[in-house]
């Protein structure tokens, strides 16, 4: 039997781009979460309050880009805007972040979050 540990994905927002997401174990997704168990608090503690400040709005997106990028880290493994494949390398990381399309971004983090999710079935077994 042949485990698939990554996923390849064609970008539905930028034609011709792919990207590989890797699949997430359970033991990883614990690990993942309680190293960043301080920041996802924190996160949800600022976006609980009722009526927030524009600073705290500002602390919030900033939390979220940085809760993103690990995840981003943690889960994307290569990515390709041609023929190539190329390995996640810091400099692609950073175009990713802050010059590609936000909607790129967004897509392949809706992909991890798929693959953190546990879906009804992984549940059950």
């Amino acid at each position: 039997m042949q485990l698939q540990f990554e996923r390849h994905h064609d970008s539905i927002l930028v034609p011709g781009f792919r990207y590989e997401v890797r699949r997430i174990s359970l033991a990883r997704r614990m690990r993942f979460l309680a190293e960043n168990h301080d920041l996802i608090q924190e996160l949800k503690f600022l976006s609980a309050a009722p009526d927030q400040t524009a600073q705290q709005r500002l602390e919030i997106a900033q939390l979220e880009l940085e809760l993103s990028r690990k995840l981003l880290e943690e889960c994307l493994v290569s990515v390709s805007g041609g023929d190539e494949i190329e390995t996640l390398s810091p400099e692609r990381m950073e175009w990713l972040i802050s010059r590609a399309p936000a909607g790129l971004c967004v897509e392949i983090l809706v992909r991890i979050s798929e693959e953190l999710a546990l879906s009804e079935h992984r549940r059950k077994n």
